[in-house]
């Protein structure tokens, strides 16, 4: 059967006449027709798979798999040595742990044996362990197999020291699942302990308390997991993750699956073709799977052949359980492939080579239960099997390219070289992968003229929920000056992704006469908010653009507090209050309508509308802040020290940096005249920020007031070199020197040179 999926990726590679083409696969013909249509090959024959490299790969990947299945039933049927197989898994498995584990310990998230640089790496995220080899949910997918195999050689062992040191390792292994924060691989994990446990007890296991041992396997480690997650906010927070992104992938998937019935879209097809049926939400975001295998199958192979598949893999497991109930090591290996199969449900782990490569391991150890020498099985020869594989290893060199490969060579040739050699690289890139629309859309931009239209309307059918598709084809469109049909997909583009109007506003609109215009594309509140805020960046008036927003959608309390600050700026106190109580009126619960009129009143007013405030919406940091420093303006420091001691424990309580803390702390302290704690304050705060220069202004200030002149002067520098053109820096910077120099006329050792 898997020779079957092998044989089955070749055959997708091989091109086909375009009438049984059609027949085969009428939704690839139409995809393979329409780019041999903008490209003048009509006529050519093309396979049945739409990106022709992965299926190279998943070829070459999948007759491994198939060899080393074929490797273990030889060795297993003859030498009758599973244990010796087990351990070699298990060796295999803890040796990645142990890797995973050094990786961060060593501080080499980002490469692979300090040597090699994945293309993602994992380590942007805060996990406490992540494999630079497989992301955390396959990675758990791994220590799930260790962990029940383990449990299944302290099964069969009957040396008391050596079944002690399977059960440690096991809980270690355990562990580690754990601590990598997979939701699924917890689940299955613990799942396996406890289905090998109760298997334990119902066979009477009494040797050497091992029974004693397993079950407190599962408390220790479970309780040690649960301190861990009482102290990790990370870990918790992953516990507590509601996200239920894979199952809208799956439910995009499904009617990709009826477009291509009977051969799917290829083997490894899925990224480059997805973007016909992709939710609306994931604008430029590449999905590699549809993390399930039941999705996959049907998609890599068609729903005939992914059918048979599923049907004689379980009628291979099926006939084994009863021999697999009678041995312990042969039950653990079975429950760790039931835990594969079931955790890529929801997570498809078995797309990654090594996982495939254990899947295949447990496989043949099932499926030998019974240890029946059958003539099939021992008539296989590893040398008989090397002929085959020169073929997928051939086309597996030359189908060396990835789509994310061709990606990043044409964002390289967009550096540098001809507009002949960009189209040229765009053009083959194509050729491999004809359903992607990035490439479409790439290729659209190194076109010109009619053939560019063609490119780019082919990259929004392939892709219609991305918004960059329809930017681009809008371009297009008005430099062809059809400009009714351009703002047409500038308004699609919009409505996809309301943060591109600022692309447009930026490339295609004058934005100083055309409200009216911006208004008709922006047609959802985010997007007229992003304009408001393009319009304000530019020194425009989008006081306009405001009033739509409110005309529109009368609950926008954004607007109405930026029109508020802009009454207050312009000295109209009466109409800025009268605003902000529309918006307390609107949303008594939002903090920004009890900021916006707590600005509009005296100090003493502000402080009660705030406290009113901070009973209604609770404790609120940008409230408590603004709360502490009316208080302090109208009665002093001392009266707002503790609004500030809330604003520390709200910000830790939303689990924020303490940044604004000691930003206000410091305003305050400097207001007051303590110049000297305001500067420690504001130092802090620089280390805090992840623009630590954003501070430098008012490190300057409180150093100056303080008679740090070095500090002073150092910041000060670092103003001139980031704002060269500022003379106002310039003139304090020369200031500052001259005090220092006054205060000592020695001219001491660490004043600078000027």
């Amino acid at each position: 059967m898997l020779w079957l999926i092998v044989a089955t990726s070749a055959l997708q590679l091989v091109p086909l006449p375009p009438s049984l083409l059609r027949v085969l696969s009428p939704r690839a013909s139409d995809i393979w027709g329409s780019l041999d249509a903008v490209l003048g090959t009509v006529g050519r024959y093309r396979p049945v798979t739409l990106d022709l490299h992965a299926t190279a790969f998943q070829l070459v990947t999948s007759a491994a798999v198939a060899v080393l299945f074929d490797m273990c039933v030889f060795f297993l049927t003859s030498s009758r040595r599973r244990d010796d197989l087990i351990r070699g898994l298990v060796t295999a498995t803890l040796a990645f742990e142990l890797v995973s584990l050094a990786h961060p310990i060593l501080g080499l998230r980002d490469r692979v044996y300090g040597l090699l640089q994945p293309r993602t790496p994992e380590g942007h995220r805060n996990k406490l362990v992540l494999s630079p080899l497989l992301n955390e949910n396959h990675a758990a997918a791994v220590g799930g197999v260790a962990t029940a195999l383990l449990v299944g050689l302290a099964l069969a062992e009957k040396n008391r020291e050596r079944r002690l040191i399977y059960v440690a390792t096991a809980a270690l292994s355990l562990a580690f699942t754990l601590i990598l924060m997979s939701r699924g691989g917890m689940v299955i994990v613990m799942l396996e302990v406890v289905v090998l446990t109760i298997y334990a007890v119902a066979r009477g296991w009494r040797r050497s308390a091992y029974a004693a041992g397993a079950l407190a396997l599962v408390p220790v480690v479970v309780g040690a997991f649960v301190a861990a997650m009482a102290a990790s906010p990370q870990l918790s927070a992953e516990i507590a993750n509601r996200d239920t992104s894979k199952l809208v992938i799956l439910a995009s998937s499904l009617p990709m699956i009826r477009e291509f019935p009977l051969t799917g879209v290829g083997r490894g097809a899925f990224v480059s073709s997805f973007g016909m049926w992709e939710p609306p939400a994931s604008n430029g975001r590449r999905y590699t799977h549809p993390e399930t295998w039941l999705a996959q199958l049907p998609l890599d192979l068609g729903l005939p052949l992914a059918a048979i598949v599923i049907v004689v893999l379980m009628a291979a497991v099926l006939v084994q359980l009863r021999a697999v109930w009678q041995r312990g090591m042969v039950v653990a290996a079975f429950v760790a492939l039931a835990g594969l199969v079931i955790h890529d449900l929801a997570d498809f782990a078995l797309c990654f080579a090594g996982v495939q490569f254990l899947a295949a391991a447990l496989l043949a150890i099932v499926v030998t239960a019974s240890n029946q020498r059958d003539a099939v099985l021992r008539s296989l020869r590893l040398r008989a099997l090397a002929p085959v594989l020169i073929i997928p290893m051939t086309l597996g060199v030359h189908f060396r390219h990835s789509v994310e490969d061709d990606c990043d060579d044409i964002a390289a040739s967009w550096k540098e070289g001809a507009l002949a050699a960009k189209r040229a690289t765009v053009i083959a890139a194509l050729e491999r992968h004809p359903a992607d629309p990035y490439l479409t859309m790439a290729a659209g931009v190194t076109e010109q003229g009619a053939a560019a239209g063609a490119m780019l309307a082919r990259a929004v059918k392939l892709a219609p929920l991305r918004a960059s598709g329809h930017f681009w084809l809008a371009r297009w469109f008005v430099a062809a000056d059809r400009r009714s049909q351009g703002w047409a997909e500038y308004r699609e583009s919009v409505r996809l992704a309301p943060e591109s109007i600022e692309l447009v506003l930026r490339d295609v609109v004058d934005a100083r006469a055309r409200v009216t215009e911006v208004a008709a594309i922006a047609d959802s509140e985010a997007a007229l908010s992003v304009a408001v805020r393009f319009f304000d960046a530019h020194q425009l008036d989008a006081e306009p653009l405001d009033d739509i927003l409110i005309e529109r959608y009368p609950p926008a309390v954004s607007a109405r507090v930026r029109k508020s600050d802009r009454a207050l700026a312009r000295g109209q106190r009466a109409i800025a209050e009268t605003l902000a109580r529309e918006i307390v009126a609107l949303a008594p619960a939002n903090p920004a309508g009890h900021l916006a009129l707590a600005r509009s009143l005296t100090d003493a007013e502000a402080v009660r509308t705030l406290e009113v405030a901070l009973a209604i919406a609770g404790e609120n940091s940008e409230l408590l802040r603004a709360l502490a420093i009316r208080r302090a303006t109208a009665n002093g420091l001392d009266s707002a020290l503790p609004d500030l001691a809330r604003l520390r424990i709200a910000l830790e309580h939303e689990q924020q940096p303490l940044e604004l803390y000691h930003a206000t702390a410091g305003h305050l302290q400097l207001a007051a005249g303590h110049a000297h704690a305001a500067l420690r304050h504001y130092v802090d705060a620089a280390a805090i920020a992840q623009n630590p220069d954003a501070y430098l202004e008012e490190i300057a200030a409180a150093a100056v007031d303080a008679r740090d002149y070095p500090r002073a002067i150092d910041a000060l520098r670092r103003l001139v070199t980031l704002k060269p053109g500022s003379a106002r820096h310039q003139s304090e910077l020369a200031r500052v020197q001259a005090l220092a120099a006054q205060a000592s006329a020695s001219a001491p050792a660490w004043l600078p040179n000027p």
